[in-house]
């Protein structure tokens, strides 16, 4: 009949079992931080700032746009960019107005 086989492992000599449980050691940067963690912050930092290019490049494509257009308006229908100017400005006074009412 055959022998059970163990779940301990055997192993051939002593040094071989006393490598064998020892974990590999991390890397570590001069700093003390491990290169895993390191790479992870790198990669974090690199996807922060192509995402802070990309807002910065909408937001001045949209400004200028906003600009040419209101150049525009302002060169081919003065009247109506000056009409637009005064109905903004008094709806400004009125928001203003009542705010201040209902503070006081």
């Amino acid at each position: 009949m055959a022998r059970a086989a163990s779940a301990v492992p055997t192993f051939s000599s002593e040094s071989e079992s006393i490598a064998s449980q020892q974990q590999s050691p991390t890397q570590e940067t001069a700093e003390g931080v491990p290169l895993e963690v390191r790479y992870m912050l790198d990669r974090c930092r690199a996807a922060f700032q192509q995402s802070v290019a990309i807002v910065r490049n909408r937001v001045s494509r949209a400004s200028s746009t906003a600009v040419a257009r209101l150049r525009y308006a302002a060169n081919e229908r003065p009247l109506y960019f000056v009409a637009g100017v005064a109905a903004a400005a008094f709806l400004a006074g009125v928001a203003l107005r009542l705010r201040r009412s209902r503070n006081d």
